[in-house]
């Protein structure tokens, strides 16, 4: 994700400002924290014209934590820390945006965390639709669970949320346990779903879809939620 910053600092009038290890968090308008990094600006200082400049910041997908297409930037704040400690090197920079370090884990597990259920909430009205028309599966997803050798972490699943989000922008999040397609046997279910969010006539069209999409067996499935 790419944001456009207007910075203003009276202070700074016509002068070159080189912060370091800066944090600069973006909030929505219920004051969670959607975007955060770590950024220092030593090499490539900040350049003030009248009190005012234009910097475009870099956010991996380790680094943000709401779908591109669900910010509203009219409605966002931000706040920014000097003194931040960097968790890592920082990415690298994309065109002329400035790429930052992460920060610390537990911020970025807490913040993850809270745009899963974030998520899972305001997807519910556009799971609905969906209710006995096939659609496809393209995850699930439970914190402590290993998937290819790798302990799953709530900033890894909100991470692969991000990325098959970005290539299917119908896809809505679920907590498996709030329908009963998934609870009916009497199975455990205290996991996330992603549904590519696409209608299917029927479960074979939705079965080729995956095949069609290269996903394999383990990564997608057809369902037809009741």
């Amino acid at each position: 994700m790419i944001a456009t910053v207007d910075f203003s600092a009276d202070v700074c009038g016509d002068h070159a400002w080189k912060g370091k290890n800066v944090k600069i968090s973006i909030k929505d308008s219920d004051n969670e924290v959607i975007a955060s990094a770590v950024y220092d600006f030593t090499t490539k200082p900040m350049k003030f014209e009248d009190g005012v400049t234009t910097v475009k910041l870099a956010f991996t997908t380790n680094q943000y934590w709401r779908a591109v297409s669900r910010i509203k930037t009219s409605a966002t704040s931000m706040v920014v820390q000097e003194g931040s400690s960097p968790n890592g090197k920082p990415s690298a920079d994309v065109d002329s945006a400035r790429g930052g370090a992460n920060i610390a884990d537990s911020d970025m597990e807490r913040y993850a965390q809270l745009a899963l259920s974030w998520q899972v909430s305001n997807d519910k009205s556009a799971i609905s639709p969906l209710h006995d028309v096939p659609t496809t599966q393209l995850f699930s997803r439970k914190y402590g669970m290993e998937v290819d050798g790798k302990t799953q972490h709530y900033r890894d699943i909100y991470k692969q949320y991000l990325e098959l989000h970005a290539k299917w922008p119908n896809a809505v999040l679920a907590w498996a346990a709030d329908y009963d397609y998934y609870t009916r046997y009497g199975h455990e279910a205290d996991y996330y779903v992603l549904l590519s969010g696409e209608r299917f006539d029927s479960v074979s069209d939705a079965r080729s879809w995956c095949s069609t999409n290269a996903f394999g067996p383990n990564d997608c499935m057809a369902v037809q939620m009741e």
